[in-house]
């Protein structure tokens, strides 16, 4: 109880999410609310603040996925992310919930690498070599085994996600925009295959 109490603050939220902002663009605390998405020009802070206040329940979970995602995503992947979660946030309830559920998906990842392998690309390499360690010491052989199974998994959401997009949003987003229906090709990016 006194968790949920923590991450449904505002207060404590806006806390993680200019941590995340100072991250991504590489800035001081001072200049993480005037930060801007690249992509669309929105701002970054008052977007998923906004986000934040329509999330109601979920706003603890929104909380932890931030301060989780601040801690273990790389800068570059985390403003690459901005992107795709500035464009939903501004759009109906259906794509805020997509945004709150793919930065629930990002800080999950991020969260995962960070585990399976450190978040250190020396560690992952030594892993690819069959250095079987956790925190200097040898891995049993269950902790390997459950390390391979979590880096499967990250592989297999990510594999998913890419094949879903591949062989049907883009070609549908193709499609309308060929026939110039711009809504159509907007809706696709929203509702995915849900939508005509």
């Amino acid at each position: 109880e006194e968790q949920k109490k923590k991450y449904s603050n505002k207060t404590y939220f806006e806390k993680c999410l200019k941590k995340l902002i100072c991250k991504a663009f590489r800035c001081e605390e001072k200049d993480a609310t005037r930060k801007t998405d690249p992509v669309s020009g929105s701002g970054v802070y008052s977007t998923l603040c906004s986000l934040f206040e329509k999330m109601k329940w979920r706003r603890p979970l929104l909380t932890l996925a931030t301060e989780l995602y601040s801690e273990h995503g790389g800068a570059d992947s985390i403003l690459a992310s901005f992107g795709t979660v500035i464009y939903l946030a501004r759009n109906c309830i259906t794509a805020k919930r997509i945004a709150f559920n793919f930065i629930l998906a990002s800080a999950h990842r991020a969260t995962m690498e960070a585990k399976t392998n450190g978040g250190d690309k020396e560690k992952a390499k030594g892993a690819a070599k069959g250095d079987a360690k956790k925190n200097g010491k040898d891995m049993t052989f269950e902790e390997a085994k459950e390390a391979l199974y979590e880096m499967i998994e990250v592989y297999l959401d990510q594999h998913k996600e890419n094949a879903l997009k591949s062989s049907m949003l883009e070609p549908m987003k193709f499609l309308y925009s060929k026939q110039g229906q711009t809504h159509n090709m907007n809706s696709n990016d929203v509702h995915g295959y849900n939508y005509p």
